[in-house]
C-alpha cells in the first residue's frame, strides 16, 4: 500500500490560511493578464521558451534512480542470454518491482544507497540488449559506481500521471534531472524508436551521447553511423499505437507551434555525428588509420576531441608511437588559430633601441647567427659576438666590462 506523501495530508487549513491562499491565487491570475514590456502576457516569454522542447513550467520533482552498482547485481538475472531489456522489465513487472522498493537498502559491496534521488535519466531502446546497457552505463560511472541513474526498466511508480498521461510523465521525469544520457546500440535501434527520439528532444539542451558500442576506428565503421544518423526520421519513426498517438499529438501541439519537430531533429543529428564521428575518430588515432581519419575530419569530427581520462588526439597519437599523425593533427589544429607577426606588437626602430639598452649577458643566448654570412670557427663567432655586445650601450649609460 502506497505511503501518504504527507502525514498532515489529513488536515484541513485554518480560515486565515484559506484567505491568504485564496488572495495569493487573485494576485496570480491578475499578474499573468498583466502586459509586461510589451509582451501579450507577463509569462509569454517563459511560455515561448517552454515550447521549445515542451518541457512544461510546474516546479521539477527530483528523480528517482538506481544505483550503477545494483545495475551490475541486476544481470545475474540476465546471465542466461543476451535477452533484450523488454524483456528484463517484463520480469521485474511480475515480480512487482519497484524503485521505491530499494530506496532503504545500501549495497552490500559499496555501501552506497542502492537508490534515491540522482541527475542522470537514460534514454535507450527496448529492444537492446539489457547487458549492453549496464555495461554503458557503468562506464559513464567511471569509479563512482554508487552515482544513481534513472531507468525506465524499474517503472516510474513515483509519477502519478504515468497511468493516464505518459507523456506527461516523461516531460515531469525530465524536468526533474540536470541532464539525459542516450544511450547507443550497436544495431541503431534506439534511432528508430519514437519514444527515444521524444526524450532526447525534448532535453535537446541537456543531453549527452554514450555509446555500448566499441567503435572500430575504420572509414567502413564512419559510413555505418553516417547512415544510421542521417535516417533518423520523426516521421517514420515506430512505437506502440497507442503510445504513437500520443507522442504525435503532444508534437503537433507543443513543438510544431514553437521550433518546430524539424528542427529538433536537426539539432539531434548534429550532435550525435559530433559524438560519434569523434569517438571514432579516436579510435583511429590510436590504430593509425590515416584515411579513417581524414574521413572523420571531413565530416566534422572535432579536433578538441578527448577520450575518457582527457588525452587530447595528439597525446594519443604520440602514446601509440604514430608520429606523422601527431605531426599532421597539429597542423590541422595551428591552421584554425590566428598568427599574429611580431610588427603588430612593436616596431622595428623601438627593437633596435631596447636591443642597444640590454645586457650583453642577456643576448648573448639569442646570437646565433653570423652577421657578415660566413661561417667562422666557433673560436672566431663567439669573439665577434662579443666585440659586438662590447660595442654596445650599457642600460646604465656605462660601458660593459671590456672584452680582452
Amino acid at each position: 500500500m502506497r505511503r501518504s506523501l504527507s502525514s498532515n495530508a489529513s488536515l484541513e487549513p485554518c480560515e486565515s490560511e484559506a484567505k491568504l491562499l485564496k488572495l495569493l491565487q487573485n494576485r496570480r491570475s491578475k499578474s499573468q493578464l498583466t502586459p509586461s514590456n510589451g509582451s501579450v502576457g507577463g509569462n509569454s516569454v517563459r511560455s515561448a521558451q517552454s515550447r521549445l522542447s515542451g518541457i512544461s513550467r510546474q516546479s521539477p520533482s527530483p528523480a528517482t534512480g538506481v544505483s550503477a552498482a545494483f545495475l551490475v547485481s541486476s544481470l545475474v538475472d540476465s546471465r542466461s542470454g543476451p535477452e533484450a531489456t523488454r524483456a528484463v522489465a517484463a520480469t521485474l513487472r511480475q515480480r512487482g518491482v519497484s524503485t521505491q522498493d530499494f530506496e532503504s537498502e545500501v549495497h552490500p559491496l559499496t555501501g552506497g544507497r542502492v537508490a534515491g534521488p540522482c541527475r542522470t535519466h537514460v534514454a535507450h531502446a527496448w529492444d537492446a540488449s539489457y547487458e549492453e546497457l549496464i555495461d554503458c552505463i557503468v562506464r559513464d560511472a567511471g569509479s563512482d559506481l554508487d552515482r544513481r541513474y534513472s531507468l525506465d526498466v524499474f517503472g516510474a511508480e513515483h509519477l502519478e500521471e504515468a497511468k493516464t498521461d505518459p507523456v506527461a510523465a516523461v516531460q515531469a521525469l525530465i524536468l526533474g534531472v540536470q541532464e539525459v544520457l542516450l544511450v547507443l546500440d550497436k544495431d541503431g535501434l534506439c534511432l528508430s524508436r519514437l519514444w527515444v527520439l521524444a526524450e532526447a528532444m525534448m532535453a535537446i539542451s541537456k543531453l549527452r551521447v554514450s555509446s555500448a558500442v566499441h567503435f572500430s576506428g575504420s572509414e567502413a565503421e564512419l559510413l555505418k553511423w553516417e547512415a544510421c544518423i542521417d535516417a533518423v526520421d520523426w516521421a517514420v519513426a515506430t512505437s506502440r499505437k497507442a503510445d504513437e498517438r500520443r507522442l504525435r499529438t503532444f508534437a503537433e501541439r507543443v513543438w510544431d507551434m514553437g521550433i518546430g519537430t524539424d528542427r529538433l531533429v536537426t539539432q539531434l543529428k548534429v550532435l550525435l555525428r559530433k559524438e560519434v564521428y569523434g569517438q571514432i575518430l579516436l579510435k583511429a588515432v590510436e590504430q593509425g588509420d590515416v584515411g579513417a581519419i581524414e574521413a572523420a575530419l571531413q565530416r566534422g569530427a572535432p579536433l578538441e576531441q578527448r577520450d575518457v581520462d582527457g588525452n587530447t588526439l595528439e597525446d594519443l597519437a604520440c602514446f601509440y608511437n604514430h608520429p606523422e599523425i601527431e605531426e599532421m593533427l597539429f597542423q590541422r589544429r595551428m591552421q584554425g588559430m590566428a598568427h599574429r607577426p611580431l610588427s603588430m606588437f612593436f616596431k622595428a626602430e623601438d627593437l633596435l633601441e631596447e636591443c642597444g639598452r640590454a645586457h650583453p649577458e642577456v643576448l648573448m643566448p639569442f646570437l646565433t647567427q653570423p652577421i657578415d654570412g660566413t661561417e667562422p670557427s666557433d673560436d672566431e663567432s663567439d669573439e665577434e659576438a662579443w666585440q659586438l655586445l662590447a660595442s654596445l650601450q650599457h642600460p646604465f649609460g656605462q660601458s660593459p666590462v671590456a672584452v680582452s
